[in-house]
């Protein structure tokens, strides 16, 4: 998952699935999808024989204190693989400014 520490409303969120590799070699088919704080989000992708791209979360979808986490299961056609997740805490920013002291 990427960033690891994201600002809301500024860092886009991403989720890389490695390759996996069946034993009987089967084919292997790949869903991927996100939840934030524990609320499914987005339709999620799937794809046969390699990972997916997965859908990017835009930094605007993001508030601080969020916690998404992203979830990929491969199957091969019989049966699921035990769900692997990332996840990542969503960081307040803060817009800093100056101020003018008068007397």
């Amino acid at each position: 998952m990427s960033p690891e520490a994201p600002l809301s409303g500024e860092d886009a969120l991403s989720c890389v699935v490695g390759a996996a590799e069946d034993p009987d070699g089967d084919p292997l088919g790949y869903t991927v999808s996100w939840t934030v704080d524990g609320v499914a989000w987005g339709s999620g992708v799937s794809a046969d024989d390699s990972p997916p791209t997965p859908e990017t979360v835009s930094g605007s979808e993001t508030s601080g204190g969020q916690e998404w986490i992203c979830t990929a299961v491969v199957d091969d056609g019989e049966d699921d693989s035990e769900p692997g997740q990332a996840n990542v805490l969503i960081h307040a920013s803060y817009l800093c400014l100056n101020r003018l002291n008068r007397p």
